[in-house]
């Protein structure tokens, strides 16, 4: 059967922070609606809830959770895996409300709790819920979109939390939680089917049912050992120290499961994903592996030793006073939550390849050892039941670590080594925290201490990670701030230049292919005339060229062009701060004092980009701004420069991180690619004009041009004027308009650039007086004969095989009509040497785009 699993593929960094963005939407609507109830009700309620809950259990296990992670992890999926998923489940439900129904009245007999019979009878519609959403939410988790499941959960929680308060602060006692559980599971249903766009099919497969239940029955099998696990430990826990201390115990377990569910669950549920799109390349899994067991021991771990150490005071601060039995126990369960944040992290990577079977050898191990030690460790009360649940999953570390060697191919212990210092850092910050919350525990009050403890202990986590894992920080702090999505292309933008639109639409479709989900900000000098630049690049953020604003970005691209002729004599790059003699005389002026400020905590941060300037041509420049355009190029880590006559002016200032690189216009050939096939006019001349101040040698350029057109006319050739840039060459456009040559001028207001691009390469070839007229007849296959108004269009000539079709001053007139003949007659030989240059300039050009990207993947 065809694979019918389809949709948007959704980046692995979107999917983590959806996940999290789920489970704090909804566990922390459910956490503080927990914190209100365990003020508002009593021990004894919370244990009679606990037992009747065991039930939910089941529920949870053979109908919301069946079928669930096979869907996940299945390669392919069919109609007939999922509506057969269904119907299967359905029936489960059925089965099981039935069935609690019928036990509750025996189940309550024997833990001698009449209370508890109709709370379980309340509970039956639940199993109907979780049926109806069971496969549903697995497809939207195989498709990672958690956001659409933090919307679900976010207004579930809430609507059901705020019934839940009322209902408790109304005198309803243990009925509250019911109430709670009917209000969540209707509500989280009804949102789910009105967004989930698939629907079940009369169709049953016991083929597909098999392949799903093949990996189904392995996960089930290490839910129910879970089962036993907790719940069974809740029975003994009743039975033999009553109902209070299960509602003691019961807290604590749940507070530590909702901070599992806030800071850990999220990591463990978008790695599955994560891991099994890897799953056929190891290489690739690998490295996704270390860096979420690395973000586990970073981040995670610190978090529930944190906990523990300020339990003291804590809990009752939180909970209540009534609480203060459960300190024990939640101490206890924290730091077994620690060890499960990076244990859970190879669990999910090998379920992740299908090697699910470690799970159930965990589980059972686990188990085993908690029912072997309950008897002996129960007589030390609640904190005996949870030290059993601790030594249980210190048995099976070394099961994980040795069937993930033989699993993944690699060593777990190497993994752990690679940890060891966010293992020592939480270690130290946590006894800092228990030191602070010993104390100060009787001498403040518990909200204060918790704060004091904990920040202090925070402050030192950072600080040491900083100090001891500098680049790790770093790039886990740019994760974070998104940092490492955005790149900043710096040029000469928006400037109704079609030599600079190129390089900016050509960069920014460059970087655009090389990671998805980027941010691409592009400089211009004016946002008003440069709206246009929207236009082209309707996603690009648009930024004012010469910002002094430090900004983050993971890479920042001077992006080729002439930059500096026009750059302003005061420009400051984004890390250069204005001197303090000017702030002192603007003291008084926000504008300045602001920004100042911004800049200045901005140098405290670990994040700063790379720069790096490719394709770049340097100088001339206009009186005053070479020492700018230093200080400019010396902030560049790596600068590749297009021409040899632009070394002159790093040579001179000492720069030594300069290479030899070649125009951005050549790179992938992503101009040529936005023109169309055009039928090309064998007789047509393209002539590139410019008008340009820095032309030293110009003088009779223009009327020996035009001399030269009549006369290649008049031989039987055709010729079309072009102007890439309206405003410079303005002067330029008028004579020829005057001399009956009309002159077509790029309008990016108006025009597409495949319209313009096609309307050149209509050309047989050009005359241009501009570099990238040169450049972009060669990216279309066309040669050139180059005015030399400028040096640069000499070199370009050179490195594209025509270094004998360059007219130089004193610009006769016969001089370049011979050349255009010569080029005419010899055309095949010369577009011959044009493709062989423009070859070997892409693939300088392609080389060179690829190491300024680096700053992207490391």
């Amino acid at each position: 059967m065809a694979n019918t699993d389809s949709g948007k593929r959704i980046s692995d960094a979107a999917a983590t922070v959806w996940a999290y963005v789920q489970n704090w939407a909804a566990r922390g609507i459910t956490l503080i609606v927990f914190f209100v109830l365990a003020r508002l009700l009593t021990p004894a309620e919370f244990g009679a809830f606990a037992v009747a809950m065991i039930f939910l259990t089941f529920g949870e296990i053979f109908v919301e959770q069946l079928f669930g992670h096979a869907i996940v992890q299945r390669d392919t999926l069919t109609e007939a895996h999922r509506s057969s998923a269904f119907w299967v489940t359905l029936m489960i439900g059925a089965t099981l409300a039935l069935a609690t129904l019928l036990a509750a009245p025996a189940f309550a007999a024997a833990f001698d709790s009449p209370g508890v019979e109709p709370i379980i009878m309340a509970l039956t519609p639940v199993f109907g819920f979780m049926a109806v959403s069971s496969v549903p939410s697995a497809l939207l988790r195989r498709a990672l979109d958690y956001r659409t499941l933090a919307r679900r959960t976010a207004l579930s929680n809430l609507l059901s939390g705020i019934v839940a308060i009322v209902a408790a602060a109304g005198g309803l006692g243990v009925w509250t939680f019911v109430v709670q559980q009917l209000v969540f599971q209707a509500v989280s249903t009804a949102v789910l089917w009105r967004h989930e766009a698939w629907r079940p099919q009369l169709v049953f497969d016991r083929k597909a049912l098999g392949e799903l239940f093949g990996f189904a029955s392995r996960i089930t099998l290490v839910k129910v050992l879970d089962l036993v696990e907790t719940r069974v430990l809740e029975l003994v826990i009743a039975r033999y120290l009553g109902v209070v201390a299960l509602g003691h115990y019961a807290l604590a377990s749940r507070a530590q499961q909702s901070a599992t569910q806030l800071l850990a669950a999220p990591l463990w549920e978008s790695s599955i994903s994560v891991f099994a799109r890897r799953q056929n390349d190891r290489k690739s899994l690998t490295a996704a592996f270390e860096d979420r067991v690395l973000l586990a021991a970073l981040l995670i771990m610190p978090a529930f030793l944190l906990a523990a150490a300020s339990a003291e005071a804590l809990v009752p601060a939180v909970f209540g006073e009534q609480w203060h039995e459960a300190v024990a126990p939640f101490q206890i369960l924290c730091v077994l939550g620690a060890l499960r944040s990076i244990a859970f992290v190879f669990g999910a990577a090998m379920q992740a390849v299908g090697a699910a079977s470690i799970s159930v050898w965990m589980a059972l191990t686990r188990t085993a050892v908690i029912l072997a030690s309950l008897p002996y460790l129960i007589s030390y009360g609640v904190a005996g039941a949870a030290i059993c649940v601790f030594v249980g999953q210190l048995a099976v570390i070394p099961i994980v670590i040795a069937k993930f060697a033989r699993t993944m191919g690699f060593s777990g212990f190497k993994v752990l080594k690679r940890i060891f210092t966010p293992i020592f850092v939480s270690i130290l910050s946590s006894s800092l925290c228990w030191w602070i919350t010993k104390t100060y525990v009787n001498k403040l009050p518990g909200g204060y201490v918790v704060l004091i403890a904990i920040s202090f202990s925070t402050f030192t986590v950072l600080i040491i990670y900083a100090v001891l894992m500098r680049k790790t920080f770093n790039r886990y702090f740019c994760d974070l701030a998104g940092v490492r999505r955005r790149v900043r292309l710096s040029g000469a933008f928006g400037e109704a230049n079609f030599g600079d639109d190129l390089l900016m639409l050509a960069s920014y479709h460059y970087f655009a292919s090389r990671r998805e989900g980027l941010t691409i900000y592009v400089t211009v000098s004016d946002y008003k005339t440069a709206s246009y630049v929207k236009k082209h690049l309707p996603k690009a953020v648009l930024e004012k060229r010469h910002n002094s604003l430090r900004s983050a970005w993971a890479l920042e691209v001077m992006a080729g062009g002439t930059q500096f002729f026009s750059l302003p004599k005061n420009v400051a790059i984004n890390d250069e701060l204005p001197s303090r003699f000017n702030l002192l005389i603007n003291k008084f002026n926000p504008r300045r004092i602001v920004p100042f400020a911004i800049r200045r905590i901005a140098r405290l941060m670990p994040v700063r980009p790379v720069r790096v300037a490719v394709g770049l041509g340097v100088g001339p420049f206009r009186a005053g701004n070479e020492e700018a355009s230093k200080r400019v190029l010396s902030q560049m880590s790596r600068i590749w420069l297009r021409d040899t006559e632009s070394r002159e002016f790093p040579n001179k200032w000492g720069l030594v991180n300069v290479e030899d690189g070649a125009d951005i216009c050549f790179a992938n050939n992503v101009i040529g690619a936005s023109a169309t096939k055009v039928d090309v006019d064998q007789k047509l001349i393209g002539v590139v004009i410019r008008g340009w101040e820095f032309a030293i040698y110009s003088e009779g350029y223009q009327e020996s041009l035009l001399l030269t057109c009549r006369a290649l006319e008049d031989s039987g050739l055709k010729v079309k004027f072009f102007s890439f840039c309206a405003s410079i060459d303005r002067e330029a456009i008028k004579y020829f308009d005057r001399s009956g040559f009309q002159v077509e001028v790029w309008d990016p207001f108006e025009m597409e650039v495949s319209d313009y691009l096609n309307s050149l390469a209509r050309c047989a070839f050009f005359i241009s007086a501009r570099f990238h007229g040169v450049v972009v007849g060669a990216v279309l296959g066309k040669p050139s004969i180059g005015i030399e108004l400028d040096p640069k269009v000499r070199q370009i000539c050179g490195k594209l095989g025509l270094s004998d079709f360059v007219w130089s001053s004193p610009f006769n007139k016969d001089n370049l009509f011979s050349r255009a003949i010569s080029m005419a007659e010899n055309y095949e030989s010369v577009a011959d040497r044009v493709a062989v240059g423009r070859k070997r300039e892409g693939g300088i050009a392609d080389q060179m785009m690829l190491n300024a990207t680096f700053a992207l993947f490391e």
